[in-house]
């Protein structure tokens, strides 16, 4: 009897654990899932930071302006030069297409700082942080730069240029004299353009270097009205 008694004892003490230790092993299962999700999820951002960003962020501009570089990275420009003649297209549209010879206005609406022919690309950096326009035809400002002679329709067009008046200066490289370049200078002269002599290397009179490029900047501001 005895015996029995404490099989059944020992028996309710079993079926009475057994919940309670489910329970425990659910709790701890529980624990450690909100541990890994707190771990993996990263923490709300406050509804106050949320309204104070998207109060900063126009998602439509935000949408035009990743629109407009998309544009920019697949755009190819094709660029065509006939003689004074600048041809511009973008993803198949013409954006420009203007003779640079015959331009008279620059930024802001103000009178273009004037127009120059060169015997030689000497002086190019220097025109171009002038605002100057170089309009040397092509054919002849490549001749040059290849050391052959000009040719001839390329010559005369230069000429044109100077005895029409059409630009603010011959810049022609005193180190470098030619049959064509006194010819261009002469012809400057007779039409009353000025000449604005450069070199390639510091000439003899010169106190250095800064003395050489502020001589060649000033007669070229001179010529230019400056």
């Amino acid at each position: 009897m005895r015996s029995r008694i404490c099989s059944s004892w020992v028996l309710g003490l079993v079926l009475s654990v057994l919940p309670l230790a489910g329970c425990l092993q659910e709790s701890s299962i529980s624990s450690q899932a909100v541990a890994a999700a707190e771990v993996a999820s990263p923490p709300e951002t406050p509804a106050v930071q949320l309204a104070e960003t998207s109060a900063e962020i126009d998602p439509e501009e935000m949408m035009a302006e990743a629109d407009v570089q998309n544009r920019l990275m697949a755009a190819d420009p094709l660029i065509t030069v006939h003689g004074s003649t600048i041809v511009v297209e973008l993803n198949g549209t013409r954006i420009l297409d203007t003779d640079l010879s015959k331009v008279t206005e620059y930024m802001g609406g103000k009178a273009h700082p004037g127009k120059v022919v060169a015997t030689e690309p000497v002086a190019g950096y220097l025109i171009e942080l002038s605002g100057l326009a170089d309009v040397t035809p092509p054919a002849f400002a490549k001749a040059v730069q290849e050391e052959n002679d000009p040719p001839a329709a390329a010559v005369a067009a230069t000429r044109d240029l100077i005895t029409g008046k059409q630009v603010t200066a011959l810049v022609d490289n005193v180190q470098t004299e030619t049959s064509v370049t006194d010819a261009l200078t002469k012809a400057a002269h007779d039409a009353g353009v000025p000449v604005v002599g450069v070199s390639e290397t510091m000439p003899n009179g010169v106190a250095g270097y800064v003395d050489w490029m502020n001589r060649q900047i000033d007669s070229l501001s001179k010529a230019a009205g400056g």
